[in-house]
């Protein structure tokens, strides 16, 4: 949340390897933001994981939008590899998918929450 002259770098967004990650990073911001996500994790061999993810969110000017906002859909899936057992440091690679044919590819380290 945000008020008065808010730099645009410090908006609310939504997009990115974080927030509905079906989105490029920032794809849509503004004064506010309310993001709902969901992620479902899971191992399948040796140091390798998976994970199934989901969510939803919208960015308004002020509170009524956000209750009457277009609420943009998300979801996606990734594969997770156990880089360092001790610190639970895993590499994430994701792909997520956007309404409109929008997609997002993200290659990181650490989880996304």
């Amino acid at each position: 949340m945000s008020a008065g002259e808010t730099p645009f770098n410090l908006l609310g967004m939504l997009g990115g390897p974080q927030l509905l990650r079906g989105y490029w990073t920032g794809r849509y911001r503004d004064r506010k933001a309310l993001v709902f996500q969901a992620e479902y994790r899971f191992p399948v061999a040796g140091r390798f994981g998976g994970a199934a993810f989901a969510g939803t969110g919208v960015v308004g000017d002020g509170f009524n939008d956000i209750r009457t906002g277009n609420y943009k859909p998300s979801l996606g899936a990734g594969i997770r590899y156990l880089f360092d057992a001790d610190s639970n440091l895993k590499l994430r690679l994701d792909i997520g998918f956007g309404e409109a044919g929008e997609n997002g590819f993200y290659v990181t380290i650490k989880e996304a929450f």
